[in-house]
């Protein structure tokens, strides 16, 4: 289960959430509560060996909710499904007290949230049955994304009571995006907006954020091998049903733009080089033919060629992330260190899934 966080974040002309976050890394983890400091009241989330074995189960389980066993509480509290979980630890809690009451906390995690969104705020009680096995008892509190990518929720008293008194963990459950992740040390805040006169010169380019010093670069390839291989698959996308049956990509297309019918208007070799995995995720902006609707969502779908079938046919391993149209109708999107190390090394295609 991968994680992703909203390109939205990246691209104001101020610092983002996400940037927020990167200045204040030392406090992350922090919990900040209404509590009277004077009761000595806090808590506390940390890392230990049983919430790396609770979060390894959860990520073998294909949908998150099956794992919490929360479906409807989830769904209330985050909005329908996919799923997306970027945090699991170790909560505790000491010097509570009944008179305290229910407990608001405000949470300074790792991930880069999206402000003015919901999330669901997890939190689980682990019981040891007689034959030595550990159960998760989970429940779901409504979770709202404030400045700096805080998540705020609030407690009611016996939960409070009980994360002091009993073994407990905590989760975030956040809509789903495309697969993906951040490093937030390479966030920038902007990128240039150009007239868009979709001629010539302006097409087929790509702008990222990492120096040109490094010698980093990604771009459509012009190479008529893999134009002509990509011609051909294109063909076998025509052919098919539609788009996310042959991307095998249903799920997490619909996670970004909805229900279908889909488009895919661009269909490209893509190449890169001089990368090194210091350089942390690779936020690229695509500059295609297609007048994308200034500030939307696409799909973005890189494609590696990981085999031949017996036919002869390419056998394609796709890959979803998420894309966000800027004024000029380019395609922003943010690419894992993993994705540019296999573009750069293996044989790709990029697409554009649209609405």
């Amino acid at each position: 289960m991968k994680k992703f966080i909203s390109l939205l974040l990246a691209f104001a002309l101020t610092l983002s959430c996400a940037a927020a976050l990167a200045e204040e890394s030392a406090a992350l983890n922090v919990v900040e509560t209404d509590v009277d400091p004077a009761t000595g009241f806090y808590f506390e989330i940390s890392e230990n060996e049983w919430s790396d074995v609770e979060r390894e189960r959860m990520e073998e389980e294909e949908e998150p909710e099956v794992y919490f066993d929360q479906k409807e509480e989830i769904a209330e509290a985050a909005g329908d499904p996919s799923y997306d979980v970027n945090e699991f630890w170790y909560i505790t809690a000491a010097n509570y007290d009944a008179s305290i009451g229910d407990v608001t906390a405000t949470i300074s995690f790792h991930t880069p949230y999206t402000k003015d969104t919901k999330v669901a705020v997890m939190i689980g009680f682990g019981h040891v049955l007689e034959d030595g096995s550990k159960v998760m008892e989970w429940h779901t509190f409504e979770g709202n994304i404030v400045e700096n990518c805080r998540v705020v929720a609030t407690f009611d008293g016996e939960t409070v009571a009980r994360i002091a008194q009993e073994t407990a963990l905590i989760a975030v459950v956040s809509r789903a995006q495309a697969p993906g992740g951040l490093d937030i040390s390479t966030i920038i805040s902007s990128f240039t907006v150009v007239a868009p006169s979709k001629r010539g010169e302006d097409l087929n380019k790509v702008e990222t954020n990492i120096s040109p010093i490094t010698g980093f670069y990604i771009l459509i390839s012009e190479d008529k091998e893999l134009i002509a291989w990509a011609n051909e698959e294109l063909e076998r996308l025509i052919a098919s049903e539609n788009p996310q049956t042959y991307f095998d990509q249903a799920r997490e297309i619909k996670a970004l733009i909805e229900d279908p019918p889909y488009e895919v208007n661009e269909f490209w070799p893509v190449i890169a080089a001089n990368y090194e995995s210091s350089l942390g995720n690779v936020l690229a902006k695509f500059m295609f033919a297609t007048p994308y609707e200034p500030d939307t969502k696409v799909a973005v779908l890189v494609g590696f060629k990981i085999g031949v079938d017996e036919e002869g046919k390419t056998i394609m391993e796709w890959h979803t992330f998420e894309g966000y149209v800027m004024q000029d109708s380019g395609v922003v999107t943010e690419l894992d260190p993993e994705t540019v190390e296999r573009i750069e090394t293996a044989t790709a295609l990029i697409a554009i899934v649209s609405k």
